[in-house]
């Protein structure tokens, strides 16, 4: 068929690709994100960190904890953006001259307000959340787990397919999705403003997911043996969303 005038529709050709060998005729979404946590009865959106170096700044002295496994592991994702040698000078002087506490789990010191910043935690984890009081942000360079829209090799209608593919990622999808459970394309400002105020969080690419979805996303999952989430059924079961 034709090509598919991308712009007349309102959408962008890169939010659509074409998946090579892969069987099957359905689409296919992922998305969460790396963030930092915040007591937002303690800071303002204005006074959070906003980029990696700001974490040394005297005013967050003995305020911030990190989960360990993510201080050591998720942090490699700030080499990317940063010079490495740096980035390790960085995180020794936030311990050594900013007091950061590095333990097992943040949990119970940010919900107490012992520490009211987490350096480094996963996108929505509902003990924090729900507690009402922990907002979000993002400091550019951090990870994240980007989504994926595709369309399978042996669609039967590929055109349609990617069109769908890329309403998925439109302004006017992610009004509804932020309407219906919280999920926005940050690109769009569909997102806390914590995250957007990070600056490039806002791409083209980027994806926030609301909190409730992520746990119904989770309890269709489960894990393998190699340790990977593999989806059972799709985001809403009684509205499979195919390529045809």
């Amino acid at each position: 068929g034709a090509e598919v005038d991308w712009a007349s529709l309102g959408a962008d050709a890169r939010r659509a690709w074409d998946a090579d060998n892969v069987d099957g005729n359905a689409l296919g979404v992922a998305n969460n994100q790396y963030n930092h946590f915040y007591r937002t009865d303690v800071y303002d959106v204005d006074d959070l960190p906003r980029t990696v170096h700001d974490w040394l700044d005297p005013k967050y002295k003995d305020k911030a904890c990190a989960p360990s496994l993510l201080f050591r592991l998720g942090n490699g994702f700030m080499a990317y953006r940063h010079d490495a040698d740096e980035m390790i000078d960085v995180h020794k002087r936030m311990i050594d001259e900013n007091g950061l506490l590095v333990t097992g789990s943040c949990n119970e010191f940010i919900l107490s307000g012992e520490k009211p910043l987490v350096y480094m935690g996963y996108g929505n984890p509902p003990a924090l959340l729900d507690s009402g009081v922990i907002g979000q942000f993002w400091n550019t360079g951090q990870g994240i787990n980007m989504f994926s829209t595709a369309v399978a090799s042996n669609a039967p209608h590929p055109y349609a397919a990617r069109l769908l593919a890329a309403w998925h990622s439109s302004k006017e999808a992610s009004q509804i999705t932020r309407g219906l459970d919280g999920t926005g394309w940050a690109a769009y400002g569909h997102a806390p403003a914590g995250l957007l105020a990070g600056g490039e969080f806002a791409d083209v690419k980027m994806v926030f997911e609301s909190a409730p979805v992520a746990r119904q996303r989770q309890s269709y999952c489960h894990r393998s043996g190699s340790g990977r989430f593999i989806s059972l059924v799709p985001r809403y079961p009684n509205q499979i969303t195919k390529s045809t």
